[in-house]
């Protein structure tokens, strides 16, 4: 599977509200950067129950666009 393919699997999950469908995006060791919090969001339970609360919040949310690049890590310390 390419990262596009995953791109779009998890668009169309977030946009259908389908948690279920995201958590196979997730590795169990999955750290979540927010721009609203000092710390991330470690592990799968806990980004999967973020997204939980924002898709019942935002009832709304719909993506508008899409950027396309590379994935880059944030390693501790450097």
């Amino acid at each position: 599977m390419t990262s596009a393919d995953t791109a779009e699997r998890f668009r169309t999950a977030v946009e259908k509200r389908d948690l279920a469908a995201l958590e196979p995006l997730f590795t169990e060791d999955i750290r979540l950067y927010s721009p609203v919090k000092f710390t991330p969001f470690e592990g799968r339970p806990m980004v999967l129950g973020l997204f939980g609360v924002l898709l019942r919040t935002f009832e709304d949310f719909r993506y508008v666009g899409q950027l396309d690049g590379t994935a880059e890590t944030a390693v501790d310390g450097a």
